[in-house]
């Protein structure tokens, strides 16, 4: 059993993204870049070898260090594991069951999985294991890994029924894993349980295991599952939308909690879309997908309209990205779990708390400060960096001034525009207050929300 190459011909759909590779624009090979990366670059030391591979894909080791580089306190010598690892266990898929399967893997991965130009399927099996502890790791922080295609999709593809199987019971003990060390983006929701981005990324990588499941002759019960599991995940979170949104209609649920649940929501059906854009366009696959795909788009209808009204809400609050690329600068909060992003726009707590954090000085002050006014600058419709800064000026008292004064011509320039002045000057009282009210105006909207 061979891999698949990751050129954009081998893949799904790669007919609507001319000019792109699945990673996104084209770059040059490795092989032709002048520096090639390398893991000592990935730490800031001089290039000294080459970048280890998987495959044609990026090696054990360099993936190891960017999850450490972005989460360093996952690695921290005096972080010890609430639940044992299997004493029998050989390999990384028997380390996978339990709230810290991902974390045990992430712990062995560098001495039992050695980097192979030719993986067996057996390596694969491994490999897929460590980019989805790797992402169920990173993908709530500042800088996550993007494996995200290659469980989604790529690392599924021309797999055995029997490697199907294997790689889906690692998707099954996924649901276990416990995500509350590495990401604060989710919403209680009473009966419901917890609903967050990682449920999207559970739901993106079980639409990988369908789509390979239904083009495998022997893996009609992994399609089963998969095809049970994902119909039982939309339904809980859209129960759960519906409720929220009843609630507030009768004025006793939360409005930003409403929003935070239908942005996250709206993500989730989004990444479930991505695992099916690997699918083919034949009609098993077309038919599997119908109850699923593009629910909060032409879809809508297939659960009561409830994901179109969950994007009616969501327009709000879009630009509160998921990725928050400009915060990556602000390195000084990467061993800081306490200080994973929440949800936005509502930052202004979370603004404080950095500004008051005791392992945090005033040099790393400036650093956020810097990369939240940047973001602000940059990223259209932007709302929640502003609020961060109003908590951070709430935290930082006069010293927030005198700081802003550092900062790069340009920046204190678009602090100085009349807009970001008057956002500035909004309370958190009177933010959430406003904002409450436009979610309250969306949800009036009845029926007509739901169409």
């Amino acid at each position: 059993m061979g891999f698949v190459a990751m050129g954009s011909a081998s893949i799904p759909g790669a007919e609507r993204r001319r000019g792109w590779r699945i990673y996104g624009p084209r770059r040059p090979p490795w092989s032709e870049r002048e520096i090639p990366y390398t893991r000592t670059m990935a730490r800031g030391k001089p290039a000294t070898e080459r970048i280890e591979k998987f495959g044609p894909w990026i090696g054990v080791g360099p993936l190891l260090d960017l999850v450490e580089a972005t989460a360093p306190f996952l690695f921290s010598p005096n972080r010890e594991p609430a639940t044992a690892e299997p004493t029998d266990a050989k390999r990384l898929q028997d380390l996978v069951v339990g709230p810290e399967g991902w974390w045990h893997v992430l712990r062995r991965a560098r001495a039992w999985l050695p980097s192979t130009t030719r993986p067996t399927a057996a390596d694969l099996d491994e490999y897929f294991t460590l980019c989805c502890a790797a992402h169920h790791a990173t993908v709530g922080t500042y800088t996550p890994t993007d494996v995200d295609a290659k469980i989604r999709g790529v690392l599924w593809q021309e797999a055995s029924a029997e490697h199907i199987r294997r790689r889906w019971a690692v998707v099954v003990a996924w649901r276990g894993w416990d995500e509350r060390l590495v990401c604060t983006r989710g919403e209680p929701c009473g009966a419901y349980g917890l609903i967050g981005g990682h449920d999207g990324e559970r739901l993106g990588v079980s639409s990988g295991a369908l789509g390979a499941a239904l083009s495998t002759p022997g893996a009609e019960d992994v399609a089963e599952a998969a095809r049970t599991w994902i119909a039982e995940e939309v339904v809980r979170e859209a129960d759960a939308l519906r409720a929220a949104i009843d609630a507030v209609a009768a004025g006793q649920g939360e409005p930003l909690a409403l929003l935070r649940l239908a942005w996250i929501a709206t993500h989730n059906v989004g990444d479930l879309n991505q695992g099916i854009s690997f699918w083919p366009q034949d009609e098993p696959h077309l038919s599997a997908a119908e109850p699923f795909a593009r629910l909060a788009h032409e879809n809508a209808q297939a659960c009561g309209g409830v994901f179109l009204a969950a994007k009616r809400l969501y327009h709000l609050i879009e630009a509160e990205g998921h990725r928050n690329y400009p915060l990556r600068q602000a390195r000084c909060l990467r061993p800081l779990p306490d200080l994973l992003l929440p949800l936005g726009p509502c930052l202004e707590d979370w603004g404080e708390q950095v500004a008051r954090h005791r392992k945090l000085d005033n040099k790393d002050h400036l650093e956020v400060i810097a990369a939240l006014v940047e973001g602000g600058r940059k990223v259209p419709g932007q709302i929640g960096y502003y609020r961060a800064l109003v908590g951070l000026r709430e935290g930082l008292g006069g010293t927030f001034d005198r700081l802003c004064e550092r900062l790069t011509s340009v920046d204190r320039k678009h602090l100085a525009e009349p807009d970001v002045r008057r956002r500035l000057m909004v309370s958190a009282t009177s933010f959430h207050s406003s904002l409450s009210k436009q979610a309250r105006a969306v949800v009036a909207q009845g029926d007509q929300l739901f169409r």
